[in-house]
């Protein structure tokens, strides 16, 4: 580069530094969407964006995400397409109406800058000819560059005050605009008090959230409707709906900014930057990934030949790929942590990647094809049956030669279906390698339906003649099992002796059956993980740290009768007690039972924003503790106690795992309660966040009350409340109002000393758990309707007296009770 270009580099930058609001995020939110949007490029887009960046990045996409600001001085032009200005109040975007430059250029705008540059990179993928045409370099900058623009609410703004930049603010004490405190200071802040000055932090904050609260959201943004490459517009109507809801709102001109616009403006920051950056991974994937040729074609145009012509490895390569492409076509909703953190699941290389020691079955003999793989691994994709038996017995059946219980194809399913569970919990439990799981289970799914797949030794003639059954144990119990065993006693023996070889008539009559197996296959694989990862009628369901597959009633028993054997179960905690639905409950309940001066002091600590609604912000605690600045916090959500004891003692139990004295809920409670005292007392003692204080307290009433995690409630409001959880919270406050439990309301409250009562409600928790949660509960089980049934009502009762309980503790310690709150040593 030359030393005049160096010159117009180092003095635009200056001049950005200058004058605030004008580079979109800043250079730290343009950094924080690319470095998020790389980990989930494809191995595809990964290695194209890695041959288009310029030397000087060293492949780091991050580290040029600023440069289409560095350059707007030198490329004037490209000034107009960070943004798209919208008419003022109206707070809604058209493309036709709004996507022009103040001369009326069309397309001038940055959802038309976001159009141009994918369709360059796109024709350049596509055609090597026209690359040429383009640099395509400064196209993949730029495309970086301006979906980090369109998730800033305020590049979607107004046009009467320039998306907030002639509106002049305070940010605690200095003087900015309203676009640079959105471009720049919350983050800067957000970094320097949560973060300790680490920006890489707060980009793994963002990362973990994506993975945990986030996760059900990913496949939505991502998306594009009509198989868009690309889909800037509705990126752009939800920038200027944040931008009236949040940005503009509490903003007028000359007003100070602190605190409450902060703290409540900070999730929305974080969230856009998470968007910009899987939303930019899914462009960039969709543009790079190559388009492999279909192995469907085999299916309608080679009659499945190659199957039988190349030998069968439990489907053989082919049959297990397109096992893996008909579950991606009946829209498989995976999400993109596997393989290298790949968004575009590319299931040919995972099934072409599981073939271990498998026995080939071809139509000119049978011979033994053996990668070197142990037993055990050959073992998982088999399971031997006892000759002529036609039937299926899992504790009979599945193990490996050795004896070794749950060795077969059945027991593998299980359980790397159990590890991919762990997913959908949000857990980033690193015992379990999620990629192995995902290809070994998408490998396993097809095994399971091939019906045979080893013949034994030619020696052994009749005497030895087996045929390796794949069938499934749970989902649907029992029905695969069936139609496994029914087919191929009909269709694999019949007919067949040791050393036969298959003819014309044995091809012709078992390939349609072959073609309906290698189908259903892939469709049954698409259920599983859809079921595992998205939001299906049939739920994976946790209660007690377990995932459980709840099976409608019409299915809880299989074709031949049996009852359904175990399916999965996991045996950790969820991070979440109550979740959402259950602290909202609480503390709604507790909020409608306060006196007045506790309600008015409730009403006081609470930021402006929730306009006095303690229960909007029950589960803070939940969201900030991935937090730099709260990651002490993780193990004040629960207490763990001696296994099988079944008993609380605050001085053994009430620790973090590194021995830490009085980390726990109850000691939480307990620090919290004393943190309000303060309150009451009328001290305005600095050491304490009174806000901060009443939230903590209020969540972690919730959780000390919590046995089960959140499926039982969600389960309750589908079935009996219509999902509507204000009718199912009406029932709870109606049952102890006038209803079951109104004469135990009094001894709910009931407490002279309420540090005491705070261990006796941990100790009610755990005896809870002991005689309802845990009992007559195996690893494995399959919880169903009588367990659910039995344990709801005391779901919602500790629910209410949580709420109640809450109510107590802040009557008392912002009332005029006589009963002191005794601070804590």
């Amino acid at each position: 580069m030359g030393g005049s270009e160096l010159l117009w580099i180092g003095k635009a930058i200056l001049l950005l530094q200058l004058i605030p609001g004008i580079l979109g995020w800043g250079r730290d939110g343009h950094y924080t969407i690319c470095k998020i949007a790389q980990v989930y490029l494809s191995k595809d887009a990964s290695v194209a964006v890695k041959e288009l960046l310029p030397d000087s990045a060293e492949g780091d996409l991050a580290s040029v995400c600023s440069w289409a600001d560095e350059i707007r001085f030198h490329y004037h032009w490209s000034g107009p397409l960070h943004y798209v200005d919208t008419p003022d109040f109206r707070c809604n975007y058209n493309y036709s109406r709004d996507c022009h430059d103040s001369a009326g250029h069309i397309n001038m705008c940055v959802t038309g800058a976001i159009y141009n540059y994918t369709r360059q990179l796109m024709s350049a993928y596509n055609d090597s000819n026209a690359a040429s045409k383009y640099n395509l370099t400064e196209a993949l900058m730029f495309l970086s560059h301006f979906i980090g623009d369109i998730h800033q609410p305020l590049h979607v703004g107004f046009t009467g005050d320039q998306g907030g930049n002639t509106i002049t603010v305070r940010w605690y004490r200095r003087k900015t605009n309203l676009h640079h405190v959105w471009d720049n200071m919350i983050i800067e802040s957000a970094v320097k008090m949560f973060y300790d000055s680490d920006l890489s932090m707060m980009i793994q904050a963002i990362q973990r959230n994506i993975t945990d609260g986030w996760s059900d959201d990913i496949l939505p943004w991502e998306s594009c409707s009509l198989d868009q490459t690309v889909c800037p517009d509705p990126y752009a109507s939800e920038s200027i709906n944040l931008a009236c809801k949040f940005a503009y709102r509490n903003a007028t001109p000359g007003s100070t900014l602190e605190d409450d616009y902060f703290l409540s403006r900070l999730p929305v920051v974080e969230k856009r930057l998470a968007q910009g950056g899987v939303r930019l991974a899914a462009t960039l994937n969709r543009i790079f990934t190559s388009q492999p040729t279909s192995m469907l074609y085999f299916v309608y145009f080679l009659g499945f030949m190659v199957i039988l012509e190349t030998g069968v490895q439990a489907w053989s390569k082919e049959g297990h790929v397109m096992t893996c492409e008909i579950a991606q076509i009946v829209k498989l909703q995976v999400h993109r942590i596997f393989l290298d953190q790949m968004q575009q699941m590319q299931f040919r290389c995972c099934c072409l990647t599981m073939l271990m020691e498998i026995y080939r079955l071809s139509v000119f003999g049978l011979t033994k094809f053996d990668t070197g793989t142990s037993t055990i691994g050959r073992s998982l994709h088999v399971i031997d049956t006892p000759d002529g038996a036609c039937n299926f017995q899992y504790k009979r059946d599945c193990h490996d030669p050795h004896g070794v219980e749950d060795v077969c194809v059945v027991g593998a399913i299980q359980n790397f279906t159990t590890l991919l569970s762990h997913y959908k919990e949000g857990t980033s439990d690193r015992r379990h390698n999620m990629t192995e799981a995902l290809l070994f289970l998408s490998h396993f799914m097809g095994d399971i339906h091939q019906f045979i797949s080893e013949v034994a030794k030619a020696k052994e003639i009749k005497n030895a003649l087996q045929l390796k059954l794949h069938f499934s144990l749970s989902i649907k119990t029992g029905r695969w099992a069936a139609e496994r065993v029914n087919i191929t006693c009909r269709w694999g023996y019949t007919g067949v002796e040791a050393g036969d070889t298959p003819d014309d008539d044995y091809f012709n009559s078992r390939l349609p059956i072959v073609m309906k197996w290698i189908a259903q296959g892939g469709v049954r694989l698409a259920m599983i993980l859809n079921q595992i990862f998205g939001d299906s009628q049939t739920m994976l369901t946790s209660s007690l740290g377990c995932l459980l597959w709840r099976i409608e009633a019409s299915t809880r028993r299989d074709p031949l009768g049996r009852d359904p054997q175990p399916y999965l179960c996991i045996t950790e905690t969820g991070v979440q007690a109550w979740s959402k639905e259950g602290h909202v409950m609480t503390c709604q309940i507790a909020q409608d039972l306060l006196e007045p001066d506790a309600a008015h002091a409730v009403w006081m600590l609470l930021p402006d924003y929730v306009n006095g609604d303690l229960s909007a912000l029950c589960v803070w605690p939940d969201q900030i503790r991935h937090w730099y600045k709260y990651q002490w916090t993780s193990s004040l959500h629960f207490i763990d106690t001696p296994d099988k004891a079944c008993n609380f003692k605050y001085q053994r139990d009430c620790h973090d795992p590194h021995g830490v004295k009085d980390m726990c809920v109850v000691g939480a409670i307990q620090n919290f309660t004393t943190q309000l005292s303060h309150y009451k007392e009328g001290t305005s003692d600095r050491r304490h966040n009174m806000t901060e204080a009443l939230l903590f307290l209020s969540h972690f009433m919730g959780d000390i009350h919590q046995v089960w995690d959140r499926e039982i409630i969600l389960t309750a409001a589908k079935d009996y409340y219509g999902k509507d959880m204000d009718l199912l919270e009406q029932h709870i406050k109606g049952n102890f109002t006038h209803g079951i439990w109104r004469e135990d309301v009094v001894s709910w409250k009931d407490c002279s000393d309420i540090f005491a009562c705070i261990n006796k409600w941990a100790v009610e928790s755990i005896n809870i758990a002991c005689n309802w949660g845990y009992k007559g509960v195996e690893s494995g089980d399959t919880l169903d309707d009588d367990y659910f049934n039995s344990r709801l009502p005391i779901v919602m009762k500790r629910i209410a007296q949580g709420g109640v309980r809450l109510a107590m503790i802040l009557n008392r310690v912002f009332g005029d009770s006589k009963e002191d709150i005794v601070a804590t040593t």
